[in-house]
């Protein structure tokens, strides 16, 4: 094989498809036909006389050899992305570019809306993409540029990721508006009551085993989006962070309870790789984030 034999076009290509594990979101993400991305790993596979990919059920899967080319492949292009950017810097008004961020359904609820329009009305033409990984799986997403940042309420990810705080998040309860439970509810009237959990949330579960609400649970859930339906008509209570809880009462069938107990809350924080700050790209993007989420909690 030589080299000469492969272009730019073609890592990109090989790139975008090891990270979607897909040809299908490769494409989109590329902005290229279905046809193109799959044709593209037709003349890799002859020129590095490897399958490269294999079908999977939700897409496909790396091969070996395509396993230990993947971060180099990756970390050319981030070099050459980074050589190109400083040179020629980012113009929100006129950039077309998309990025990618992790982030869970909770803070998807509360992030994604406001964060949406503000990039849009500076950049209209760049597009957002979440996703969702396991919390192991972060910094080495974000040291391969699978993802530009990732945001939650998680701990320090190690030395080679940055950690930028953007807000406490207490917990309270929600329920429905007519629900007898009082605004300063004790932890007496706590504990007669039942509870929907939703999530693997152990801030919340320490939470109610401090208060004896253990036993109260009546509903587990793995997704926030249910909890209208659920609390609807049931006479059941959640605990949520107070940003979730008030994205929910704005549907205007909910209200907030503060009870009397300590409170428990937790720390919201952004992620990102040091190369962001090379990048005026990335340190545009994370300057809306931090301004989108610290100026929208402020006013709760």
């Amino acid at each position: 094989m030589n080299i000469n034999d492969i272009d730019l076009n073609l890592l990109r290509i090989l790139d975008a498809v090891h990270g979607e594990r897909s040809v299908s979101r490769a494409a989109l993400r590329l902005n290229l036909s279905q046809p193109r991305v799959s044709n593209a790993l037709v003349s890799l596979r002859e020129l590095l006389q490897d399958r490269l990919f294999v079908r999977t059920a939700s897409g496909v899967a790396p091969t070996e050899l395509m396993t230990l080319l993947a971060p180099r492949v990756r970390e050319a292009l981030t070099l050459l992305e980074d050589c190109l950017l400083q040179r020629f810097g980012f113009e929100p008004a006129t950039a077309r570019r998309t990025f990618r961020l992790h982030m869970s359904d909770s803070i998807e609820i509360i992030a994604i809306p406001p964060l949406r329009q503000r990039v849009e009305e500076m950049a209209p033409q760049v597009r957002l993409e979440t996703a969702q990984l396991p919390a192991d799986h972060i910094p080495q997403a974000l040291q391969a540029g699978e993802i530009d940042f990732a945001i939650g309420s998680y701990g320090a990810m190690g030395d080679d990721i940055v950690r930028e705080h953007l807000f406490n998040d207490a917990f309270v309860l929600l329920v429905e508006r007519m629900h007898p439970l009082p605004d300063d509810a004790s932890r007496e009237t706590l504990q007669q009551i039942h509870y929907v959990v939703v999530g693997e949330s152990a801030d919340i579960e320490q939470l109610m085993a401090d208060l004896g609400l253990t036993r109260q649970i009546r509903v587990r859930t793995s997704f926030y989006l249910s909890v209208p339906a659920l609390l609807r008509g049931s006479g059941l209570a959640v605990w949520l962070p107070r940003s979730v809880a008030s994205a929910l009462v704005a549907l205007g069938e909910y209200r907030i309870v503060t009870p009397t107990t300590r409170q428990r809350a937790v720390a919201v924080n952004v992620f990102r790789h040091p190369r962001a700050m090379r990048d005026p790209a990335l340190e545009w993007m994370r300057q809306q984030i931090l301004d989108t989420l610290r100026g929208q909690t402020e006013t709760r």
